[in-house]
């Protein structure tokens, strides 16, 4: 009997039958395959689901998403890159450089972080496990959501500053990074917890 090779799309969519209620024995027996090539197949390919609607759907969100947070990220960094080449630059105190340090690091780290997973999907074409490539970008894309979180908060702190003077901007600081906090990390998970959406 001559060795039967199957794609990903039709291993994934004999998974999917044993998911609603096929026994593995028959599955193996109507596709010539032994119950050891099923449970390898479940090994590689658990939790993959053949790209439908909704599969295209959550990287198609998370696309939407990153055309928003990308172009923040991208501002902030080229604002920041001109910062040190402005004429007062110089004579602001070792605080406030330090400060401007650390916002410039978190927005680069935000942008390179936002970027990466359309750099990674572009370099791993086709995706052999579009589950697992989806939970790395959603942590990278969370990791640049806080990096451009604290940027954001710097940021304030650091053009207040020389507006308002450092108690107040500390103070417009403080309720920047509430706003975000409330906004961008606690509603969403409230949220989330209660069902809502």
């Amino acid at each position: 009997m001559g060795t039967i090779c199957f794609t990903n799309s039709q291993i994934i969519a004999i998974l999917k039958q044993a998911e609603g209620g096929t026994p593995i024995p028959e599955l193996c027996r109507e596709h010539g395959i032994s119950n050891a090539t099923f449970y390898k197949w479940c090994a590689k390919f658990g939790g993959m689901v053949a790209t439908t609607d909704e599969d295209d759907g959550d990287l198609s969100d998370m696309l939407g998403e990153l055309r928003v947070l990308l172009p923040s990220a991208q501002l902030l960094s080229a604002f920041l890159i001109t910062v040190p080449f402005a004429p007062g630059f110089a004579g602001v105190v070792a605080v406030e450089k330090h400060v401007f340090l650390a916002t410039f690091v978190l927005s680069v780290a935000a942008l390179v972080l936002f970027s990466a997973p359309a750099v990674q999907h572009r370099l791993m074409r086709p995706l052999s496990n579009r589950t697992r490539f989806k939970h790395i970008a959603t942590r990278q894309i969370l990791a640049g959501a806080g990096a451009l979180s604290l940027a954001l908060v710097l940021a304030s702190q650091l053009v207040l500053s020389s507006v308002l003077g450092h108690t107040l901007a500390n103070l417009v600081a403080g309720f920047v990074a509430v706003l975000i906090l409330a906004l961008w990390w606690v509603l969403p998970n409230a949220w989330r917890a209660s069902g809502r959406f």
